[in-house]
């Protein structure tokens, strides 16, 4: 999928004027011309592949506009929930995993794409879906058990952890968080104190991650939320 963003022309000028008087009457006007910079058209991004499974798949998006001075923020929604943000910074290509996307749209999950220059213009949010599909669900067959699909996330979050990739820690986490979530809202509890113990994995993990702005500690007390806000927290309290 190559979508181009669309914007306005590289430059434009806008023109103030002032009526200019003393005592009262009109004796001249002054006139001020201001160059506005604004985003490049020729600015195109893809995302593949289009469809993928949960966890397993790695996605990847790049954008190219034969400029130096953009910054990129990537992130990606899945039906009515949050956005959730995946990368924000200078460089054009960037690989990520996606949580399975919302039945009720053919598991579909847009992912989003922010440019912006030099000058802080911006470029509108554009969407480009994927269809991901689940590696466990309670409503199909032939998929993966919960317990396979949380040793490999594990071991990759593991992975990432010792690599001390705060940003990817970060994504991975709320990805594992986006299934365990799901699978608790499937009604059946089968796995209920497996998954209370990877969801306290997760806790600890996110308790020790840094954070240098209020913008990444709003990150992480949102992240908390999330882990918390989908089970009863006494539940999670017995597994401490």
């Amino acid at each position: 999928m190559r979508p181009a963003l669309s914007s306005p022309a590289p430059l434009s000028q806008c023109c103030a004027r002032k009526q200019l008087g003393y005592n009262g009457k009109k004796v001249g006007r002054s006139q001020l011309y201001l160059s506005v910079n604004e985003m490049s058209q020729k600015i195109t991004c893809q995302v593949q592949p289009r469809y993928g499974t949960e966890v397993f798949t790695i996605f990847s998006i790049f954008c190219t506009s034969g400029k130096e001075d953009l910054s990129y923020e990537f992130s990606y929604q899945v039906g009515d929930l949050s956005r959730k943000m995946l990368y924000k910074g200078r460089d054009i290509q960037y690989y990520f995993n996606l949580p399975s996307g919302d039945p009720g749209s053919g598991y579909q999950v847009t992912v989003f794409t922010q440019i912006t220059n030099a000058f802080g213009s911006q470029t509108q949010p554009c969407p480009l879906n994927v269809t991901v599909h689940p590696v466990v669900s309670r409503n199909t067959s032939n998929t993966l058990s919960e317990v396979e699909l949380f040793q490999e996330g594990l071991r990759n979050l593991s992975m990432l952890v010792l690599m001390g990739n705060h940003v990817e820690i970060r994504n991975y986490v709320v990805l594992l968080t986006t299934i365990l979530n799901r699978l608790y809202t499937e009604d059946n509890k089968t796995t209920l104190e497996q998954q209370l113990q990877i969801r306290n994995e997760l806790i600890s993990i996110v308790h020790s991650l840094p954070f240098n702005n209020q913008d990444e500690f709003t990150d992480i007390v949102e992240m908390l939320k999330d882990l918390f806000n989908a089970t009863n927290q006494r539940e999670l309290e017995t597994f401490h």
